[in-house]
């Protein structure tokens, strides 16, 4: 009797070890060579630098009037493979406010057919937002094996009717690469060629209106010339504002608004993260402010 009690307490030991490394991650061996875009840095920068992307869905038809909201697909890759990743999201407001709310679709998880030691993980969600709630929040969370929380945001920006869209740079833009800012929803349009010169011209503030069709998500991208740099394998790189590299906030609004986003662009890809000051990124090379007007 006795025997049994231990080979219960043994049993029941395996188990919590098992349901503990289920919900912790599986990293590199300490003896192996990393990736060399991930040399020095902790899992959180690792977790905070991470690409993560939002886009509607190809099954998703256009939102034809304000009850119907598109299905939304949030992706990213990471090289740890973490079972129990904490999803939340919000919509409008500013990232700041605690207004998280769970989202309940699962995470799927598979290995990368580019990079065997990258995992791709997914999930989709359909939030509910008004006609004057512009942006949706997704808050991709992880809870390492020591008890700390490391998280990512990304922002998706959606219009439930056709607009008219102030678009201006900001001076807070410290664009030390050449910079251009297209609006993809417009046959990829180009919004500001050279951005760099429009500050070094002192063109500030530099604006531009454009119509917005009715039931249109709103996607800005940057591309940015680090070709003079002489770094290997980077020369064009184009980031899309429905990213993790890209921040999205609403702000005080002008009296001839109806709201007010102001967008901030990383310009910098994943793999030059070690490369800046304690492995974080700025977020300050293109900046501008979006504001939303009646057609």
């Amino acid at each position: 009797m006795e025997g049994n009690k231990k080979l219960l307490v043994l049993l029941s030991s395996l188990l919590v070890a098992f349901m503990t490394m289920a919900c912790s991650y599986v990293g590199p061996d300490a003896n192996d060579e990393p990736a060399s875009s991930l040399k020095g840095l902790t899992t959180q920068q690792i977790v905070e630098g991470m690409e993560i992307k939002a886009n509607v869905t190809s099954s998703s038809r256009a939102v034809e009037d304000e009850s119907e909201n598109p299905e939304i697909s949030v992706t990213w890759a990471c090289p740890i493979f973490f079972t129990n990743w904490s999803i939340t999201y919000k919509v409008a407001g500013d990232t700041d406010e605690d207004t998280w709310h769970p989202v309940s679709s699962s995470v799927s998880c598979e290995r990368s057919d580019v990079d065997t030691d990258v995992y791709k993980y997914s999930f989709k969600h359909c939030p509910i937002f008004s006609t004057t709630e512009y942006i949706v929040y997704y808050k991709v969370s992880m809870q390492d094996h020591n008890g700390a929380w490391y998280s990512n945001i990304v922002s998706f920006m959606v219009y439930p009717k056709n607009r008219q869209l102030r678009i201006t740079l900001s001076d807070e833009t410290d664009a030390g690469a050449p910079s251009t800012l297209y609006g993809l929803w417009a046959s990829n349009c180009v919004l500001f060629p050279s951005i760099h010169e429009i500050f070094d011209n002192d063109n500030i503030p530099a604006t531009k209106d454009v119509s917005l069709a009715a039931y249109s998500p709103v996607i800005f991208a940057i591309e940015t010339d680090f070709s003079y740099m002489n770094w290997s394998g980077i020369d064009m790189v184009i980031h899309v504002s429905n990213s993790s590299y890209c921040k999205a906030i609403k702000v005080e609004t002008p009296s001839d608004a109806e709201a007010r986003i102001k967008y901030s662009f990383e310009d910098l890809p994943i793999t030059r993260l070690w490369a800046e000051p304690e492995g974080s990124f700025d977020y300050n090379d293109v900046v501008f402010f979006v504001d939303v007007l009646e057609p």
